[in-house]
């Protein structure tokens, strides 16, 4: 332990509580309740405050943290019992982290964030400590690099809910919380988002699980950019990846580079999960995306499109969803989906694997897509249903669904050169990084060239 005067100069005398740190922290476990058990406590993110983790307590260069060796953790659990399930929460903080009315500064890099459990009690005009059981974001913006927010529980987004603010996550995982769904409107075992439009770079969503809407992330009326981000074994009533709600205003959900693997509902949208309300435009806009063995009991394995949604894809495989209803994408009657240089393939219903299987109902634009049982009956250019030729879709494991499946193409695969070169899309977050935000698309999924051998491939990955 530091010796006293603990004034943060140096390691000797460092800060003995976090709610005093300034930058670097050491690894070990904080509680924000100071040992007083109040669960109302918070550690608060400060604007122009960078915080730090991942020190040993020697280093001199901040160069020379390790987060993941030297565990730096934000910890609910303020008696230290809480057990496997969420087992002994119910005295858990409502919020470990708070970053209301924060901007940009406002940094936090190299945490782990758990056991935190926003159940308290329901009331019509109160709904603070229900909401976001790792962090309760309140008209904020904050910046998230390299944390991990785990086992934490909440009515409505177990690890984070956001309100307003364009909050940063960057380099960060969310893995088992929970949202209890008891809120109809909420939802988001991961994230609950409510009109913010957050910025989603690299991070992880994994075995987060909610009662109602949104296994991973549930969005409503914001336009959400997401890149190179994984959503894997994630579960809810609908929704099990994404729950995305268009009520009072139009915009574009937008997701590049982005896999989505086994996860489930079970209701509609076993990867995703588009309900736009009214006739404004609200589009998910999918570039380079996998749907890989999601499920969903009702409809629309990999993506379920409600009401007024228009989905736009574009280099999207889709292959080995299943529903009681259209595997791959299913369409409500009044929405609009536009395909381009897409694979749907080996998604399945109950009848089968036909055309029906992969893509159904609504208006359904496609060009230059490989869709398994095609039958001419969609129309558009370029489009025919021969085996795309996987080079191996059950992996090393034999298991479809897992990180190791292989969704690139074989060298005899009719999908090879089949794309059209004009549709790749645009590099809106700048994936190669030098400044042009106006270029054709650089990359595929893996992050290779996006075009070889001078035509585009179909699919989400580029063969050479």
């Amino acid at each position: 332990m530091p010796s006293p005067p603990c004034d943060g100069n140096s390691w000797d005398t460092a800060f003995s509580d976090l709610q005093d740190a300034l930058i670097w922290v050491a690894a070990g476990i904080y509680r924000p309740d100071r040992g007083t058990g109040a669960r109302e406590t918070s550690f608060r993110l400060k604007n122009g405050v960078r915080l730090l983790g991942g020190f040993t307590g020697t280093e001199t260069d901040i160069d020379r943290r390790d987060p993941n060796r030297n565990e730096t953790i934000l910890s609910g659990d303020l008696k230290g019992d809480v057990g496997t399930n969420f087992a002994n929460n119910d005295e858990n903080s409502y919020h470990v982290v708070s970053a209301n009315r924060t901007d940009s500064s406002a940094v936090l890099d190299g945490f782990v964030i758990k056991g935190g459990n926003a159940n308290g009690p329901r009331t019509v005009h109160n709904t603070t400590n229900i909401l976001g059981g790792g962090m309760r974001c309140n008209e904020g913006s904050p910046t998230l690099i390299n944390c991990i927010f785990t086992h934490n529980s909440a009515g409505a987004g177990g690890g984070i809910y956001i309100r307003y603010g364009k909050p940063t996550l960057r380099n960060c995982s969310l893995i088992n919380n929970k949202s209890d769904g008891l809120e109809s409107w909420a939802g988001g075992g991961g994230i609950c988002n409510f009109y913010a439009d957050m910025v989603i770079t690299d991070c992880t969503f994994r075995g987060n699980m909610s009662e109602g809407y949104g296994g991973a992330i549930n969005n409503n009326d914001c336009e959400p950019v997401l890149t190179n981000c994984i959503f894997i074994s994630n579960s809810a009533a609908i929704g099990g990846g994404i729950c995305t709600w268009a009520d009072q205003k139009g915009g574009i959900t937008s997701l590049t580079n982005c896999r989505f693997i086994g996860n489930s509902a079970k209701g509609e949208g076993g990867g995703i999960y588009c309900r736009a309300e009214n006739t404004k435009l609200m589009k998910l806009r999918l570039i380079n995306c996998a749907f890989i063995g999601n499920l969903a009991f009702h409809r629309g394995g990999g993506i379920s499109n409600l009401f007024y949604y228009e989905p736009i894809l574009i280099n999207c495989t889709f292959t080995k969803n299943k529903s009681s209803h259209c595997g791959g994408i299913w369409n409500y009657e009044k929405s609009k989906a536009t395909l381009t240089n897409c694979v749907l393939w080996a998604n399945g219903d109950i009848g089968g694997m036909d055309e029906s299987a992969q893509i159904e109902g609504g208006t359904i634009v496609v060009n230059h897509c490989c869709i398994q049982g095609w039958t001419g009956k969609l129309g558009g250019t370029g489009n025919f249903g021969l085996d795309p030729l996987f080079v191996d879709p059950n992996g090393f494991d034999k298991i479809t669904g897992t990180t190791d499946d292989n969704f690139r193409l074989d060298l005899a695969s009719p999908c090879h050169n089949a794309g059209d070169n004009s549709s790749v899309g645009v590099d809106t977050t700048d994936l190669d990084k030098d400044g042009d935000v106006n270029e054709p698309m650089p990359f595929d999924i893996d992050g290779k060239p996006r075009i070889l051998n001078d035509v585009v491939d179909l699919g989400a990955y580029e063969s050479g």
